[in-house]
């Protein structure tokens, strides 16, 4: 899991690699320097460079990665659930009144959840290694079992089953 969450960093830490600003130096006995850091002195000329033209994956390996995709997201759900197959987890947002109420519920009842707020780092980061891909909030996942929107009778069917 650990593995992932560094290899995902890095990826997008590398994205900045592809549009730089680069300064051309040259100083008083005519060496050329290249920088990534504007210089203070010396003759300077701006290079402003983008990736280079590619050509288009073909369809077969657009559809090979998104298999594989969801590979990776059935797996990083399933191994977040070993963890506590029996915990209940509710994202929400600080502005939806159906998250809102939603918790509510789940208070009233006395459910015991992990709530996380997807507004914050934290919880899109736990939202995104659910592997889910449903939109919109509230979202209850118990398990296996996911319920996405709120209405008292939408919950009560999920906690009776």
């Amino acid at each position: 899991m650990r593995q992932f969450i560094i290899l995902i960093a890095l990826l997008f830490c590398s994205l900045n690699i592809f549009a730089e600003t680069v300064y051309k130096t040259v100083d008083a006995n005519g060496n050329i320097v290249y920088t990534d850091r504007a210089p203070t002195t010396g003759k300077v000329s701006t290079l402003n460079y983008e990736s280079a033209p590619f050509s288009p994956e073909p369809e077969s390996v657009i559809r090979y990665r998104q298999e594989l995709q969801k590979g990776i997201d059935k797996t990083m759900a399933r191994a977040a659930m070993r963890e506590n197959p029996n915990s209940i987890t509710l994202f929400t947002t600080s502005w939806c009144t159906y998250s809102k109420q939603a918790k509510q519920y789940l208070e009233s009842h006395n459910i015991r959840f992990r709530e996380y707020n997807i507004e914050t780092a934290e919880g899109a980061k736990a939202l995104v290694e659910t592997g889910t891909t449903r939109k919109g909030v509230p979202l209850l996942i118990a398990g296996t079992k996911q319920l996405r929107g709120y209405s008292q009778a939408s919950y009560d069917n999920f906690f009776k089953n």
